[in-house]
This record gives C-alpha cells, sequence and structure tokens, in this order.
C-alpha cells in the first residue's frame, strides 16, 4: 500500500507532463470495463497498478511492483464479477483524482481501495 500511494505524487506529476500515460491507463481500465473473463480481467488489473506505480518514474518504486502483483493475484480469485466491477470504479476515480491534481483524494480512493481488498483476501 505505501509503495503505490507514496507513487502517486510523481505519477500526478508525470501524468500532467505527458496526455499520453494518462491515456494509455485509461485504456487499461477500459479493457477491464469489457472483460468477463476472468483471468483477462485479474491481469488487467494488475497491469493498472504497476501502470500507476511505473507512471512515477522512480526505478526503486518499479522494482516493487512484483510484489503488488502477488498480492493481487492471490485475492482476485475470491471476488465476484460486480466486486471486480467496482473495483474498477475505484481506478477510474483515482486516475481522474491525478488527473485533476487532486493527489489527497487519489490518496485516499487508493488506500481505501488497497485496504478493502486485503481486507477481504
Amino acid at each position: 500500500i505505501i509503495i503505490e500511494i507514496g507513487a502517486l505524487p510523481y505519477a500526478m506529476e508525470r501524468i500532467k507532463e505527458d496526455p499520453a500515460l494518462y491515456h494509455s491507463i485509461m485504456d487499461i481500465i477500459h479493457r477491464m470495463q469489457k472483460s468477463n473473463d476472468e483471468d483477462e480481467f485479474i491481469k488487467a488489473d494488475i497491469e493498472f497498478h504497476r501502470a500507476l506505480v511505473m507512471a512515477s518514474g522512480i526505478d526503486p518504486l518499479i522494482a516493487f511492483t512484483d510484489l503488488l502483483h502477488v498480492f493481487f493475484t492471490r485475492f482476485h480469485k475470491s471476488f465476484t464479477l460486480a466486486n471486480r466491477r467496482k473495483g474498477n470504479k475505484h481506478h477510474l476515480q483515482i486516475l481522474q483524482a491525478l488527473r485533476g491534481e487532486q493527489l489527497h483524494v487519489a490518496q485516499k480512493l487508493l488506500r481505501e481501495h488497497l485496504e478493502y481488498h486485503h481486507r477481504h483476501v
């Protein structure tokens, strides 16, 4: 949780500087919205969280994204499609907060999102 939330200020700045970065992350969200395949959805969800950290541009943080992969793979199999859709709605809200330069909102949303999933593993 700390790694991903810590990456947000840097990700927000890079998204501000490079609109293509915002659109590439939004493409992941759209893929998740359209997906009915559990494995495809899980893969895209992991990709979203990794993309947030990668957007920071901070190599040491990026190195920890493999740990995130383990976390997300572990909890996903126990969630219904409705729960995954709700989680993707949170992804959209986080990305929109970053684009709107609302760092504290994005951090709060991400913390709540990750803690919710962690409690339900």
